[in-house]
């Protein structure tokens, strides 16, 4: 038997699981969700029943450690952090058949750990638990090179991706209908979350105020309403109606549209965030900024593709608004190899073997 640890639901560990009962034979698999949660997606029967929801740590100590002990081998999607780890301090051998599926914030969290004295115990007892971990799997090999430097974890590695719930691949682009011909259409990050650094980023493109642009933010999840209100104010002064904050989730092929109408993308993280929207904007041909210290940017980079440093909007303004296709339609064969059924296919077989 085979268990996956899910942190939450949400669209990525739907299209998931529909992807393993797609492709492999899910019999003798358990699928946990974590916390108070309502499952809100309309799973496939097969996929239903199997499914735990366990809503605390009594229930999962309970209810599921027992058949985590009886099983062959189960997977943390996304390690977990809180009170929780002190349950699994009290079962470290069981780690021995555990593999942690890296998402992104489980390792950027470690930044946060003086923040209090809560936070500092939390990381001294994940780094008690991870030196346990005997695989670790990541979508970037950076994400894993940290892990290595912060922890000193002698884990094997695998490549792994999630499918990505916006089917990009299957939109018929057609030429961009502007509201303007001539103007440029540029996205600024893809979360409410301020680890997007807003208003740096609008700081930086301040010198295009008075441009024919029109800047669109994804705001609608991720922040604190305070935070989010505080990057329409900005925006809307440096900017006024070119800025265009998007406050409201769109329908995903609403979106997948809304992204191949943009021109440029900035991509202020400083971390590793927001790749479920960068793969599309390069599929698209787009021209993707991102900080050179980000692994995601060394990734794209080694990859071959064309990503450019986002320094260089401070530092050569004349070229920003430059954009040739021709140095970015490579990008698309190389996302679209990236992100195959097959090559899913093939890094899921490595990993649940």
């Amino acid at each position: 038997m085979k268990i996956h640890l899910f942190a939450t639901e949400n669209l990525y560990t739907f299209e998931f699981l529909k992807f393993l009962e797609r492709n492999f034979d899910i019999t003798s698999s358990l699928f946990v969700f974590r916390g108070n949660i309502g499952l809100s997606f309309n799973y496939p029967d097969a996929i239903k029943d199997r499914i735990i929801v366990s809503k605390s740590n009594f229930s999962f100590l309970k209810n599921v450690m027992p058949l985590i002990r009886k099983s062959e081998k189960f997977y943390f999607h996304q390690l977990p952090y809180g009170p929780s780890l002190l349950l699994w301090n009290l079962h470290q051998r069981l780690l021995a058949k555990s593999v942690w599926i890296i998402w992104g914030g489980d390792v950027y969290i470690h930044a946060r750990r003086k923040d209090s004295a809560k936070r500092t115990f939390f990381e001294l007892l994940r780094r008690r638990l991870i030196k346990y971990i005997p695989v670790v799997a990541s979508f970037i090999p950076g994400d894993f090179e940290i892990v290595k430097e912060i922890y000193g974890s002698k884990a094997r590695y695998f490549p792994s991706a999630y499918p990505i719930p916006l089917d990009f691949m299957s939109i018929d682009l057609q030429p961009r209908q502007s509201e303007t011909p001539g103007s440029i259409n540029i996205l600024l990050g893809n979360s409410g979350n301020e680890i997007n650094n807003h208003a740096d980023a609008l700081e930086m493109l301040s010198f295009l105020k008075d441009s024919d642009i029109k800047i669109y933010c994804p705001l609608p999840y991720g922040g604190e309403k305070e935070y989010i209100n505080s990057v329409v104010a900005k925006g809307s002064e440096i900017f006024g109606d070119r800025f265009r904050p998007l406050l409201n989730f769109l329908d995903k092929k609403d979106y997948l549209c809304l992204l191949s109408e943009m021109d440029i993308a900035v991509m202020n993280h400083n971390r590793q965030q927001g790749l479920g929207n960068i793969l599309p904007l390069m599929y698209f041909g787009k021209k993707v900024y991102l900080r050179t210290e980000t692994t995601s940017y060394s990734f794209l980079k080694d990859l071959g593709c064309h990503v450019f440093d986002i320094e260089t909007i401070r530092e050569d303004r004349s070229s920003f608004l430059k954009i040739d296709q021709d140095t970015l339609i490579k990008n698309r064969d190389i996302i679209t190899s990236l992100l195959s059924e097959k090559r899913y296919i093939s890094l899921w077989t490595k990993l649940l073997s």
